[in-house]
Protein backbone atom coordinates (compact mmCIF):
# COMPACT_ATOMS: atom_id res chain seq x y z
CA UNK A 1 0.00 0.00 0.00
CA UNK A 2 3.11 1.94 -0.45
CA UNK A 3 1.08 4.35 -3.32
CA UNK A 4 -1.91 4.65 -1.84
CA UNK A 5 -2.80 8.30 -0.39
CA UNK A 6 -3.16 7.47 3.37
CA UNK A 7 -5.22 10.36 4.71
CA UNK A 8 -7.23 10.15 1.22
CA UNK A 9 -8.21 6.64 2.42
CA UNK A 10 -8.85 7.33 6.01
CA UNK A 11 -11.23 10.03 4.70
CA UNK A 12 -13.33 7.74 2.48
CA UNK A 13 -13.42 5.27 5.37
CA UNK A 14 -15.11 8.02 8.14
CA UNK A 15 -16.92 9.01 5.73
CA UNK A 16 -18.61 5.78 4.81
CA UNK A 17 -19.10 4.97 8.14
CA UNK A 18 -20.54 7.90 9.09
CA UNK A 19 -23.35 7.39 6.63
CA UNK A 20 -23.47 4.00 7.70
CA UNK A 21 -24.29 4.80 11.19
CA UNK A 22 -27.06 7.08 10.03
CA UNK A 23 -28.64 4.16 8.12
CA UNK A 24 -28.40 1.85 11.19
CA UNK A 25 -29.56 4.33 13.07
CA UNK A 26 -33.06 4.84 11.03
CA UNK A 27 -33.08 0.74 11.05
CA UNK A 28 -33.03 0.66 14.93
CA UNK A 29 -35.33 3.28 15.08
CA UNK A 30 -37.92 1.88 12.84
CA UNK A 31 -37.09 -1.25 14.57
CA UNK A 32 -37.56 -0.12 17.95
CA UNK A 33 -41.14 1.77 17.23
CA UNK A 34 -42.83 -1.26 16.05
CA UNK A 35 -42.55 -2.98 19.92
CA UNK A 36 -39.79 -5.85 20.26
CA UNK A 37 -42.66 -7.91 21.40
CA UNK A 38 -44.72 -7.53 17.77
CA UNK A 39 -41.29 -8.59 16.44
CA UNK A 40 -41.17 -12.01 14.16
CA UNK A 41 -37.97 -13.69 12.69
CA UNK A 42 -37.37 -10.93 10.02
CA UNK A 43 -37.20 -8.28 12.36
CA UNK A 44 -34.77 -9.96 14.71
CA UNK A 45 -32.26 -10.62 11.96
CA UNK A 46 -32.32 -7.09 10.81
CA UNK A 47 -32.52 -5.81 14.52
CA UNK A 48 -29.24 -8.23 15.39
CA UNK A 49 -27.80 -7.64 12.15
CA UNK A 50 -27.99 -3.78 12.41
CA UNK A 51 -26.56 -3.37 16.21
CA UNK A 52 -23.21 -5.84 14.74
CA UNK A 53 -23.20 -3.58 11.53
CA UNK A 54 -23.45 -0.18 14.02
CA UNK A 55 -20.22 -1.45 16.04
CA UNK A 56 -17.90 -2.20 12.70
CA UNK A 57 -18.83 0.97 11.07
CA UNK A 58 -17.84 2.59 14.92
CA UNK A 59 -14.72 0.38 14.65
CA UNK A 60 -14.38 1.80 11.51
CA UNK A 61 -14.86 5.50 11.72
CA UNK A 62 -11.78 5.80 14.76
CA UNK A 63 -9.89 5.28 11.07
CA UNK A 64 -6.02 5.30 12.55
CA UNK A 65 -6.84 7.51 15.43
CA UNK A 66 -6.37 4.05 17.23
CA UNK A 67 -3.14 2.84 16.03
CA UNK A 68 -0.62 3.71 18.21
CA UNK A 69 3.07 5.06 17.88
CA UNK A 70 5.23 4.96 15.96
CA UNK A 71 2.57 4.76 12.94
CA UNK A 72 0.06 6.65 14.74
CA UNK A 73 -0.93 8.71 18.10
CA UNK A 74 -3.39 6.16 19.42
CA UNK A 75 -2.68 3.74 22.15
CA UNK A 76 -2.58 -0.26 21.90
CA UNK A 77 -5.65 -0.82 24.02
CA UNK A 78 -7.68 1.74 22.05
CA UNK A 79 -6.37 -0.42 18.83
CA UNK A 80 -7.37 -3.61 20.37
CA UNK A 81 -10.62 -2.35 21.23
CA UNK A 82 -11.46 -0.70 17.23
CA UNK A 83 -9.65 -4.49 16.12
CA UNK A 84 -12.62 -6.16 18.08
CA UNK A 85 -15.13 -3.53 17.15
CA UNK A 86 -14.72 -4.18 13.45
CA UNK A 87 -14.16 -8.06 14.03
CA UNK A 88 -17.90 -7.82 15.29
CA UNK A 89 -19.24 -6.92 12.05
CA UNK A 90 -18.52 -10.47 11.24
CA UNK A 91 -21.93 -11.16 13.29
CA UNK A 92 -23.82 -9.18 10.47
CA UNK A 93 -22.41 -11.07 7.82
CA UNK A 94 -23.28 -13.94 9.15
CA UNK A 95 -26.99 -12.94 10.06
CA UNK A 96 -27.53 -11.81 6.17
CA UNK A 97 -26.91 -15.23 5.30
CA UNK A 98 -29.61 -16.15 8.25
CA UNK A 99 -31.97 -13.78 6.44
CA UNK A 100 -31.53 -15.08 3.61
CA UNK A 101 -32.31 -18.31 4.79
CA UNK A 102 -35.39 -17.21 5.88
CA UNK A 103 -36.64 -15.80 2.91
CA UNK A 104 -35.61 -19.52 1.32
CA UNK A 105 -37.92 -21.05 4.62
CA UNK A 106 -40.85 -19.20 3.81
CA UNK A 107 -40.78 -18.31 0.49
CA UNK A 108 -40.06 -21.02 -1.33
CA UNK A 109 -40.59 -23.91 1.11
CA UNK A 110 -43.47 -22.72 2.87
CA UNK A 111 -42.46 -22.84 6.27
CA UNK A 112 -44.71 -22.06 9.14
CA UNK A 113 -43.78 -19.11 11.39
CA UNK A 114 -44.22 -21.06 14.64
CA UNK A 115 -41.79 -23.58 13.24
CA UNK A 116 -39.24 -20.99 12.21
CA UNK A 117 -39.51 -19.36 15.38
CA UNK A 118 -38.96 -22.67 17.44
CA UNK A 119 -35.36 -22.78 15.38
CA UNK A 120 -34.54 -19.04 15.80
CA UNK A 121 -32.37 -19.95 19.55
CA UNK A 122 -29.85 -22.25 17.72
CA UNK A 123 -29.25 -19.75 14.97
CA UNK A 124 -28.56 -17.03 16.87
CA UNK A 125 -26.79 -18.87 19.82
CA UNK A 126 -24.10 -20.16 16.59
CA UNK A 127 -23.89 -16.28 15.52
CA UNK A 128 -23.29 -14.95 18.29
CA UNK A 129 -21.09 -17.73 19.47
CA UNK A 130 -19.21 -17.95 16.37
CA UNK A 131 -18.76 -14.16 16.12
CA UNK A 132 -17.85 -13.83 19.72
CA UNK A 133 -14.99 -16.68 18.88
CA UNK A 134 -13.70 -14.76 16.36
CA UNK A 135 -13.65 -11.62 18.30
CA UNK A 136 -11.97 -12.41 21.08
CA UNK A 137 -9.66 -15.37 19.78
CA UNK A 138 -7.11 -12.62 18.46
CA UNK A 139 -6.47 -10.61 21.39
CA UNK A 140 -5.12 -13.53 23.33
CA UNK A 141 -2.86 -14.21 19.94
CA UNK A 142 -1.76 -10.74 20.10
CA UNK A 143 -3.11 -10.42 16.47
CA UNK A 144 -5.12 -6.50 16.73
CA UNK A 145 -2.10 -4.37 15.54
CA UNK A 146 -1.62 -1.87 12.66
CA UNK A 147 -3.14 -2.49 9.98
CA UNK A 148 -2.29 0.53 7.92
CA UNK A 149 -5.63 2.18 7.42
CA UNK A 150 -6.94 1.37 10.78
CA UNK A 151 -6.21 -0.95 13.77
CA UNK A 152 -7.25 -4.95 12.84
CA UNK A 153 -5.76 -8.28 12.54
CA UNK A 154 -1.94 -7.32 11.36
CA UNK A 155 1.71 -8.43 11.73
CA UNK A 156 3.71 -6.48 13.75
CA UNK A 157 6.14 -5.06 12.15
CA UNK A 158 3.92 -4.45 9.30
CA UNK A 159 6.41 -6.21 6.63
CA UNK A 160 7.39 -9.44 8.43
CA UNK A 161 5.91 -12.46 7.41
CA UNK A 162 6.08 -16.60 8.36
CA UNK A 163 8.63 -16.43 5.56
CA UNK A 164 10.08 -12.95 5.46
CA UNK A 165 13.50 -11.72 6.62
CA UNK A 166 12.14 -9.64 9.17
CA UNK A 167 11.24 -11.23 12.40
CA UNK A 168 7.41 -10.93 13.53
CA UNK A 169 7.35 -9.87 17.31
CA UNK A 170 3.61 -10.47 17.27
CA UNK A 171 0.59 -11.27 15.17
CA UNK A 172 3.08 -13.89 12.99
CA UNK A 173 0.96 -15.72 9.91
CA UNK A 174 -1.67 -12.84 10.25
CA UNK A 175 -2.47 -13.47 7.06
CA UNK A 176 -3.95 -16.61 7.58
CA UNK A 177 -5.90 -15.68 10.47
CA UNK A 178 -7.21 -13.09 8.55
CA UNK A 179 -8.69 -15.93 6.56
CA UNK A 180 -9.97 -18.41 9.49
CA UNK A 181 -11.35 -15.78 10.98
CA UNK A 182 -12.84 -13.40 8.54
CA UNK A 183 -12.82 -13.80 4.90
CA UNK A 184 -13.48 -18.09 5.13
CA UNK A 185 -17.38 -17.23 6.56
CA UNK A 186 -17.66 -14.27 4.58
CA UNK A 187 -17.07 -15.81 1.08
CA UNK A 188 -18.91 -19.05 2.24
CA UNK A 189 -21.73 -16.36 3.38
CA UNK A 190 -21.72 -14.86 0.00
CA UNK A 191 -21.73 -17.87 -1.78
CA UNK A 192 -24.96 -19.62 0.42
CA UNK A 193 -26.78 -16.43 0.04
CA UNK A 194 -26.68 -16.40 -3.70
CA UNK A 195 -27.81 -20.34 -3.73
CA UNK A 196 -30.66 -19.36 -1.07
CA UNK A 197 -31.83 -16.40 -3.01
CA UNK A 198 -31.12 -18.02 -6.38
CA UNK A 199 -34.03 -20.52 -5.32
CA UNK A 200 -36.57 -18.08 -4.08
CA UNK A 201 -36.19 -16.14 -7.56
CA UNK A 202 -37.26 -19.43 -9.12
CA UNK A 203 -40.40 -19.08 -7.06
CA UNK A 204 -41.16 -15.65 -8.98
CA UNK A 205 -40.02 -17.35 -12.31
CA UNK A 206 -42.59 -20.23 -12.28
CA UNK A 207 -44.93 -18.53 -11.65
CA UNK A 208 -44.35 -15.28 -13.96
CA UNK A 209 -44.66 -17.84 -16.84
CA UNK A 210 -48.24 -18.58 -15.90
CA UNK A 211 -49.14 -14.69 -15.05
CA UNK A 212 -51.07 -14.77 -17.93
CA UNK A 213 -53.77 -17.21 -16.93
CA UNK A 214 -54.09 -16.40 -13.44
CA UNK A 215 -57.41 -14.64 -12.61
CA UNK A 216 -56.97 -10.94 -10.69
CA UNK A 217 -56.62 -11.90 -7.39
CA UNK A 218 -54.16 -14.56 -8.09
CA UNK A 219 -52.24 -11.58 -10.13
CA UNK A 220 -52.40 -9.31 -7.19
CA UNK A 221 -50.83 -12.32 -5.26
CA UNK A 222 -48.16 -12.80 -7.48
CA UNK A 223 -47.68 -9.04 -7.96
CA UNK A 224 -46.94 -8.88 -3.30
CA UNK A 225 -44.51 -12.07 -3.82
CA UNK A 226 -42.33 -9.75 -6.27
CA UNK A 227 -42.39 -6.94 -3.79
CA UNK A 228 -41.14 -9.26 -1.34
CA UNK A 229 -38.53 -10.91 -3.49
CA UNK A 230 -37.15 -7.35 -4.80
CA UNK A 231 -36.90 -6.40 -0.95
CA UNK A 232 -34.60 -9.20 -0.41
CA UNK A 233 -32.51 -8.68 -3.50
CA UNK A 234 -31.81 -5.56 -2.04
CA UNK A 235 -30.53 -6.75 1.05
CA UNK A 236 -28.36 -9.62 -1.32
CA UNK A 237 -27.57 -6.11 -3.09
CA UNK A 238 -26.15 -4.29 -0.02
CA UNK A 239 -24.54 -7.58 1.43
CA UNK A 240 -22.25 -8.27 -2.10
CA UNK A 241 -21.66 -4.55 -2.77
CA UNK A 242 -20.17 -4.16 0.73
CA UNK A 243 -17.97 -6.91 0.62
CA UNK A 244 -17.08 -7.41 -3.33
CA UNK A 245 -14.22 -4.89 -2.66
CA UNK A 246 -12.39 -6.15 -0.36
CA UNK A 247 -13.07 -10.01 -1.94
CA UNK A 248 -11.03 -8.81 -5.30
CA UNK A 249 -8.61 -7.00 -3.13
CA UNK A 250 -7.80 -10.04 -1.35
CA UNK A 251 -7.42 -12.11 -3.83
CA UNK A 252 -5.24 -9.42 -5.89
CA UNK A 253 -3.23 -9.88 -3.08
CA UNK A 254 -2.65 -13.59 -2.74
CA UNK A 255 -2.07 -13.59 -6.45
CA UNK A 256 0.00 -10.87 -7.24
CA UNK A 257 1.32 -10.05 -3.77
CA UNK A 258 0.60 -6.16 -3.78
CA UNK A 259 -3.01 -5.01 -3.82
CA UNK A 260 -4.58 -2.65 -6.49
CA UNK A 261 -4.16 1.06 -5.46
CA UNK A 262 -8.22 1.75 -7.06
CA UNK A 263 -9.48 -1.64 -5.54
CA UNK A 264 -7.96 -0.37 -2.09
CA UNK A 265 -10.12 3.17 -2.63
CA UNK A 266 -12.87 1.20 -3.68
CA UNK A 267 -12.55 -1.50 -0.65
CA UNK A 268 -12.35 0.92 1.81
CA UNK A 269 -15.53 3.06 0.93
CA UNK A 270 -17.84 0.29 0.69
CA UNK A 271 -16.67 -1.60 3.79
CA UNK A 272 -18.04 0.37 6.15
CA UNK A 273 -20.99 1.48 4.09
CA UNK A 274 -23.50 -1.82 4.60
CA UNK A 275 -25.83 0.24 6.98
CA UNK A 276 -26.75 2.28 4.40
CA UNK A 277 -27.31 -0.41 1.91
CA UNK A 278 -29.34 -2.02 4.58
CA UNK A 279 -31.39 0.52 5.04
CA UNK A 280 -32.85 0.85 1.27
CA UNK A 281 -34.29 -2.66 1.87
CA UNK A 282 -35.63 -1.94 4.92
CA UNK A 283 -37.70 1.49 4.30
CA UNK A 284 -38.88 -0.30 0.48
CA UNK A 285 -42.42 -1.31 2.20
CA UNK A 286 -42.64 1.64 3.10
CA UNK A 287 -41.65 3.58 0.18
CA UNK A 288 -44.29 1.48 -2.37
CA UNK A 289 -46.72 2.79 0.01
CA UNK A 290 -45.86 6.71 -0.43
CA UNK A 291 -45.57 6.08 -4.42
CA UNK A 292 -48.84 3.82 -4.40
CA UNK A 293 -51.69 4.48 -1.65
CA UNK A 294 -50.26 8.33 -0.39
CA UNK A 295 -48.97 9.35 -3.88
CA UNK A 296 -51.40 12.84 -3.65
CA UNK A 297 -49.54 13.15 -0.35
CA UNK A 298 -47.41 16.07 0.01
CA UNK A 299 -43.55 15.61 -0.47
CA UNK A 300 -42.36 16.26 3.31
CA UNK A 301 -44.90 14.04 4.28
CA UNK A 302 -43.81 11.26 2.12
CA UNK A 303 -40.79 11.46 3.30
CA UNK A 304 -40.95 12.09 6.85
CA UNK A 305 -43.36 8.87 6.77
CA UNK A 306 -40.46 6.70 4.69
CA UNK A 307 -37.71 7.16 7.16
CA UNK A 308 -40.30 6.35 10.26
CA UNK A 309 -40.82 10.17 11.70
CA UNK A 310 -44.32 10.10 11.40
CA UNK A 311 -46.81 7.55 10.94
CA UNK A 312 -49.57 6.73 8.18
CA UNK A 313 -51.93 7.89 10.78
CA UNK A 314 -50.34 11.47 10.57
CA UNK A 315 -50.08 11.50 6.83
CA UNK A 316 -54.28 10.78 6.69
CA UNK A 317 -55.09 13.83 9.22
CA UNK A 318 -52.88 16.27 7.53
CA UNK A 319 -54.51 14.95 4.13
CA UNK A 320 -58.18 15.07 5.19
CA UNK A 321 -57.81 18.29 6.54
CA UNK A 322 -56.07 19.58 3.84
CA UNK A 323 -59.54 17.84 1.69
CA UNK A 324 -61.70 19.57 3.87
CA UNK A 325 -60.50 22.88 3.69
CA UNK A 326 -60.93 23.01 -0.06
CA UNK A 327 -63.21 25.31 -1.19
CA UNK A 328 -66.64 23.85 -2.31
CA UNK A 329 -67.96 24.02 -5.67
CA UNK A 330 -71.32 25.17 -5.28
CA UNK A 331 -72.39 23.50 -8.26
CA UNK A 332 -70.90 19.83 -7.71
CA UNK A 333 -72.30 17.83 -5.20
CA UNK A 334 -69.74 16.06 -2.79
CA UNK A 335 -69.87 12.42 -1.30
CA UNK A 336 -69.55 12.79 2.00
CA UNK A 337 -65.92 11.01 3.40
CA UNK A 338 -66.75 7.64 5.25
CA UNK A 339 -65.65 7.37 9.07
CA UNK A 340 -62.15 6.31 9.17
CA UNK A 341 -60.97 6.76 5.92
CA UNK A 342 -59.73 9.19 3.11
CA UNK A 343 -61.91 10.70 0.84
CA UNK A 344 -61.19 9.35 -2.97
CA UNK A 345 -59.78 12.82 -4.32
CA UNK A 346 -58.19 13.22 -1.18
CA UNK A 347 -55.97 10.35 -1.64
CA UNK A 348 -55.95 10.12 -5.16
CA UNK A 349 -57.96 6.94 -5.56
CA UNK A 350 -60.05 5.69 -8.45
CA UNK A 351 -63.35 6.08 -6.88
CA UNK A 352 -64.00 2.65 -7.33
CA UNK A 353 -65.46 0.34 -4.46
CA UNK A 354 -62.36 -1.94 -4.66
CA UNK A 355 -59.70 0.37 -4.18
CA UNK A 356 -61.45 1.78 -0.54
CA UNK A 357 -59.74 -0.22 1.57
CA UNK A 358 -56.36 0.03 0.12
CA UNK A 359 -55.05 3.19 0.97
CA UNK A 360 -52.57 3.10 3.63
CA UNK A 361 -51.06 -0.86 2.67
CA UNK A 362 -54.32 -2.47 3.69
CA UNK A 363 -56.15 -4.57 0.90
CA UNK A 364 -59.33 -6.76 1.16
CA UNK A 365 -59.02 -10.38 2.64
CA UNK A 366 -60.86 -11.92 -0.94
CA UNK A 367 -58.42 -9.62 -3.30
CA UNK A 368 -54.73 -9.42 -2.10
CA UNK A 369 -54.58 -12.20 0.53
CA UNK A 370 -51.79 -14.18 -0.82
CA UNK A 371 -49.96 -17.05 -1.71
CA UNK A 372 -47.83 -19.72 -0.74
CA UNK A 373 -49.54 -20.74 2.05
CA UNK A 374 -52.79 -19.86 0.90
CA UNK A 375 -53.47 -18.42 3.99
CA UNK A 376 -55.24 -15.18 4.04
CA UNK A 377 -52.92 -11.74 5.16
CA UNK A 378 -52.46 -8.34 4.89
CA UNK A 379 -49.45 -6.85 2.57
CA UNK A 380 -46.32 -6.55 4.74
CA UNK A 381 -42.75 -5.98 4.84
CA UNK A 382 -42.68 -8.55 7.45
CA UNK A 383 -42.78 -11.64 5.33
CA UNK A 384 -42.89 -14.12 8.71
CA UNK A 385 -46.21 -12.90 9.79
CA UNK A 386 -47.59 -12.10 5.98
CA UNK A 387 -46.86 -15.60 5.08
CA UNK A 388 -48.41 -17.55 7.84
CA UNK A 389 -51.02 -16.03 9.25
CA UNK A 390 -49.65 -14.53 11.99
CA UNK A 391 -50.62 -10.68 11.21
CA UNK A 392 -52.44 -8.42 13.11
CA UNK A 393 -56.40 -8.73 12.54
CA UNK A 394 -58.37 -6.57 9.92
CA UNK A 395 -59.79 -3.51 11.54
CA UNK A 396 -63.03 -4.44 12.20
CA UNK A 397 -65.93 -2.89 10.70
CA UNK A 398 -67.37 -2.22 14.04
CA UNK A 399 -65.15 0.25 15.15
CA UNK A 400 -65.96 3.18 16.95
CA UNK A 401 -66.46 6.07 14.50
CA UNK A 402 -65.17 8.66 16.54
CA UNK A 403 -61.82 7.33 16.73
CA UNK A 404 -61.07 6.46 12.64
CA UNK A 405 -57.23 6.65 13.37
CA UNK A 406 -57.53 3.40 15.85
CA UNK A 407 -58.20 1.72 12.78
CA UNK A 408 -55.18 3.14 10.33
CA UNK A 409 -52.85 2.75 13.40
CA UNK A 410 -53.62 -0.99 13.82
CA UNK A 411 -53.24 -1.58 10.02
CA UNK A 412 -50.17 0.07 9.97
CA UNK A 413 -48.78 -2.22 13.03
CA UNK A 414 -49.40 -5.26 11.13
CA UNK A 415 -47.64 -4.04 8.42
CA UNK A 416 -45.06 -0.98 8.61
Amino acid sequence: MADLHLPTVRTLTRVSAVFSLLGDFIIIYGCMRKGPRHWSTYFRIIFFMTLSDLIASTGYMISDYAIPPPDGEGWQSLCIMQGAFEQVGLGAILLNAALSLNYFLILKLEWPADYIEGLEPYGFAFVFIFTFICTVAPIPLNLYHNAIIWCWIADLPADCTGSSAVECAQGNNAFNYQLYFFYVPLWFCIIFTFVMMSLVVSVVYRQDRAVRKMVESERKKFETTKRIIIQAALYVGAFVLTYIFVTILRVQDFVTGSPGEYTTYLAVFFVPLQGLFNLAGFIFPRTVNARTRLKNAPLRLKILYVFFVVEASTVQKEMRKRANDRPRQPSQSRAPNLPGKLSQASIGGTGDDDDDDSELGYARPDSSSFALSQNRVYESEDINSSYNGTETSPPSSKEDPAEPESEVHEIERSQL
